[in-house]
């Protein structure tokens, strides 16, 4: 019979040879290597607790435990494994799901246990989005627990064949990097490293709030999936100074946001947004592109492909003259953030390629004016149009760092913005607890609202996942 975690507490323990009461079950200790619990803790007094062995236990009633003997409940110091597990001190309830193609499932607010045996038979998650309910994962899909992470194997609907492999560069910046071997955030991407020279995506600045920039190099990301990234081990993220090659192409700063398109004559055509990469081999397969004057009729992001590409520096991407017959409109693809998608089983957790179109997110600024007038088929000139601006109405400053949980419903049109996302979901909340920094100095106290200026200092912190995780 498979009993939730939460129907062990508090029942009786009773030692079948004595028929004596041993005292009350207080805590399970979990083994996250054989995914079952180990042991119980009982308290067996108003000052003292001790911990059963589960190969002690005869059953499990709706009253009581029956174990073999009260002399099965010994101190944990006299269990050297029971005392190493309890020391890891895993908490699968209340820790983010994250599989491992990097999708953020929800939260575990329990277990199921097999009674006979104590084996943990499934994780039960709550999605953050309230239009779909709690689920069930087979917990044998657990790869690595960590203190506020647990790993598993990517459900068959969220199959890495149906993981989009494309994404626009400035939606992997916030998302946070986790560690297979700690199953923990490890830092926070703040910022891409581009080569020019190869159109391609050569590493990461990592902010995880040190004084000397920190780096990871794009052969380390394993997955580079819709909410998190995730790497071997801690130790691939180095200081920027110690990788001479990516400190280089760091230094040069290149970038494609808000860039001007000039074609090789010097007609300024419009501003490059942002650039599409390829997230499994770094390859940058094109210019998501705005022309300084807009075609008639709905307009979606266009999509200028590397052919047209002669050269992409600090200032100016300079274009060939006969761009304009290269480009397409730009398919939507899921936002990379780290808003928590539906369950597999309720909805999939993406968008589709023939998705809406997404919005361009450039300012009114950084749109190029139009240098010579354009001519028309007929041969007459156009006039010129003040440029259109697109994907302005619902940004909001931000953090810069995406949620655990998902964003609130928004207009599918609208731009997507992990900062505003990130703020909209935490901003007025109160905490569950008390948030402290490692040396013991309190950020926080339980119940206090969360306001913009405690998002900035945990993020400085590299704590907004801890944050999230423990708002009501």
């Amino acid at each position: 019979m498979a009993l939730s975690d939460r129907d062990f507490l508090g029942l009786e323990v009773v030692g079948l040879d004595e028929a004596s009461i041993v005292g009350s079950v207080r805590d399970l200790i979990v083994d996250d290597e054989t995914g079952s619990v180990a042991a119980l803790v009982v308290d067996v007094d108003a000052y003292q607790c001790k911990v059963v062995p589960y190969t002690a236990v005869r059953s499990v009633g709706m009253d009581a435990v029956v174990i073999s003997s009260a002399a099965d409940a010994v101190l944990v110091g006299e269990a050297p494994k029971l005392a190493e597990l309890a020391q890891k001190d895993i908490q699968l309830v209340g820790c983010l799901v994250l599989t491992n193609t990097g999708h953020a499932l929800g939260v575990i607010d329990g277990f199921l246990v097999d009674d006979a045996s104590g084996r943990i038979t499934e994780l039960q998650v709550e999605p953050e989005e309230e239009e779909s309910g709690p689920f069930r994962i087979p917990a044998d899909s657990l790869l690595k627990a960590g203190d506020d992470i647990v790993i598993i194997a990517s459900p068959q609907a969220l199959d890495e064949d149906t993981v989009p492999r494309t994404a626009l560069a400035s939606d992997l910046v916030g998302l946070q990097i986790v560690s297979r071997e700690e199953a923990a955030v490890v830092g926070q991407v703040d910022a891409l490293i581009i080569d020019e020279q190869n159109l391609a995506l050569a590493g990461f600045i990592v902010n995880l709030g040190l004084y000397e920039p920190l780096s990871m190099a794009r052969e380390a990301a394993e997955v580079i999936g819709p909410h998190a990234v995730l790497i071997a081990s801690a130790s691939a993220i180095r200081p920027l100074s110690s990788e001479p090659a990516l400190e280089k192409l760091a230094m040069r700063k290149t970038s494609a946001t808000n860039t001007r398109a000039v074609t090789v004559s010097g007609k300024a055509v419009g501003t490059i947004c942002d650039l599409s990469v390829d997230t499994v081999t770094g390859s940058v397969l094109g210019l998501e592109f705005v022309p300084a004057v807009l075609p008639a009729g709905d307009f979606t992001s266009l999509l200028l492909p590397l052919s047209c590409v002669v050269k992409l520096g600090k200032d100016l991407a300079v274009v060939s003259d006969d761009y304009a017959d290269c480009v397409t409109p730009l398919a939507a693809a899921p936002a990379i953030t780290a808003a928590t998608p539906a369950p597999p089983e309720v909805s999939p957790p993406h968008e589709t390629a023939d998705s809406a179109p997404r919005a361009a997110k450039c300012t009114e600024s950084s749109i190029a004016p139009v240098v010579n007038p354009m001519i028309a088929p007929t041969g007459e000139p156009i006039r010129e149009q003040a440029p259109r601006v697109l994907g302005d109405a619902g940004d909001q400053p931000g953090d810069g760092t995406p949620p655990a949980y998902p964003a609130q419903a928004r207009d599918e049109h609208a731009p997507v913005s992990s900062e505003t996302s990130s703020r909209h979901f935490l901003l007025g909340k109160r905490l569950l607890r008390r948030l402290e920094l490692p040396s013991g100095e309190a950020i926080a106290e339980a119940g206090d609202e969360v306001t913009p200026e405690l998002i900035a200092r945990v993020k400085e912190h590299n704590l907004l996942l801890v944050l999230s995780l423990n708002v009501e």
